[in-house]
């Protein structure tokens, strides 16, 4: 990467940076942590939030929020606000790990089933064996 490259990354870097820092402290206190900006070009501000109930509050404050901005010479040209809702990271790989989980937990039971299934072959009460093979599969029908 050239300097100038380098150099331009820094600058556009710093300049959102300093964006948020106008963002953030011009949204309510409780939407702090949960909003943050994505972009701000051609007057337009991406806001980007962490779920469906902070967009919906930070979209009824929107007119608000522009007249606000519009006072620092950064937003001079701000018209419109975009907002996109994204979860946070945290929340997606908890979800990915819960998930992970179910999966796991549903192999381990195909597992035992398949156990269970190969034990009462060995059965060989004929009646019995069947009881018992209807038995597992409510059992496995109910999960």
């Amino acid at each position: 990467m050239r300097g100038g490259d380098l150099d331009s990354l820094v600058k556009k870097a710093e300049q959102l940076s300093r964006i948020n820092r106008i963002v953030n402290n011009e949204l309510p206190k409780q939407a702090r942590d949960h909003c943050s900006v994505g972009a701000f070009n051609n007057g337009e501000l991406s806001l980007v939030v962490e779920n469906g109930g902070w967009s919906t509050a930070i979209r009824y404050q929107q007119k608000n929020l522009i007249r606000k901005l519009q006072g620092y010479p950064e937003f001079h040209s701000l018209v419109k606000i975009q907002i996109k809702t994204r979860p946070a990271a945290e929340l997606l790989f908890s979800e990915l790990r819960a998930n992970e989980k179910q999966t796991k937990e549903k192999e381990d039971e195909r597992a035992k089933a398949k156990k269970l299934a190969g034990q009462f072959r060995q059965i060989r009460d004929p009646e019995l064996r069947k009881a018992m093979q209807q038995l597992s599969q409510a059992i496995q029908s109910e999960k």
